[in-house]
Order: structure tokens, then C-alpha cells, then sequence
């Protein structure tokens, strides 16, 4: 079932993300991008969860993006064609969750091709919402929980509340 298939897919993300690069015999090697069978296959992954809007795989998409961009001394990003299923993939998410993650990627993924791909995207979902890509952005981002400028969390006997004043401004008691 779909819910099953969720659960395992997220696994299998969070190995490939979690794997290391190690060197052997003065090379690096990749140890979730080994073999084309390996990319192949979790490429397809990726592109079959463009159906799912659930936060969980649209994070986890999200990291392994930026996993796979990863440079590996003298030979690149870990997995650029993965990768770059990964950011088509967030494109296609139904919402604005994957465009955030998008945004996200583009402070985070330095190559200049692979930032080419992210404003093409990104682009394309701002034309496709009738907006400009800073509007995109800007409903995209976290709120981090500020209702009205505010948040407040509560422990023990005490309170704490930040409030946005203005931009570089904050207040807090």
C-alpha cells in the first residue's frame, strides 16, 4: 500500500543520505552512488514519490538533493543525475512545499549549473502561480509558528515571547 511504500522509500532516503563518502586506493568513492543500477533505481524512487505532498518524503527528497551534490575530491558532486531528479521532483509536489525546499537548495548547492536548474524551477512555479519567483519565495518560507509577529513558549513557571518589530528588529520579554 501506498502508506507502506512511503515508510520504506523514506528508509532507503536516509540511508543514501546518511552514507559516507571513503576513499580507496588514493580515490574517492561514493558509497550510495556506486553503481548506475544503485542511481537508476533511487532516481525512480524519487520520481515515483512526485506524487506525494507529505512533508516527511518532501524533506527527504530535499536532503538527498543536497547529498547528492556533495563534492567528492577530484571527481564532483556525489550524484548530480540523481540529484537533479530530486529538484524536478520537488518542482512537480503539489503546494508550495516543494518550491520552499527548492529555495532552500538554492542558498544551500553552490554549482553554478545545478543553481541554473533550481531558477528554472523555480521560475516555471511562479509562472505557473501567476506570481513573481520573489512572491514564490516569500509564501514559501517558514513562518517558524509567529502568530501576528509573535510566539511564546511556556515551561515550568515561566513564559517567554519574541515579537517582531520590524525587520532586524525583535523584542524580547
Amino acid at each position: 500500500g501506498v502508506d507502506k511504500y512511503k515508510q520504506l522509500v523514506n528508509e532507503w532516503f536516509a540511508v543514501a543520505i546518511q552514507s559516507k563518502d571513503v576513499m580507496l586506493h588514493q580515490e574517492y568513492y561514493a558509497t550510495f552512488a556506486v553503481s548506475t543500477p544503485n542511481t537508476d533505481t533511487l532516481k525512480g524512487l524519487v520520481w515515483m514519490c512526485s506524487h506525494f505532498n507529505d512533508s516527511q518524503t518532501i524533506y527527504k527528497i530535499s536532503k538527498l538533493a543536497e547529498r547528492c551534490y556533495q563534492k567528492i575530491p577530484g571527481k564532483g558532486p556525489a550524484a548530480p543525475s540523481l540529484g537533479n531528479a530530486c529538484l524536478f521532483t520537488l518542482y512537480k509536489t503539489e503546494g508550495l512545499e516543494g518550491i520552499s525546499q527548492l529555495s532552500r537548495l538554492k542558498l544551500r548547492i553552490k554549482q553554478n549549473n545545478t543553481q541554473g536548474i533550481i531558477e528554472k524551477y523555480l521560475n516555471q512555479a511562479a509562472d505557473e502561480q501567476g506570481i513573481s519567483v520573489y512572491e514564490i519565495e516569500d509564501l514559501a518560507a517558514d513562518e517558524f509558528d509567529l502568530s501576528d509577529g509573535k510566539r511564546t513558549w511556556e515551561f515550568d513557571d515561566y513564559k517567554a515571547q519574541i515579537t517582531l518589530l520590524s525587520v532586524g528588529k525583535v523584542e524580547t520579554k
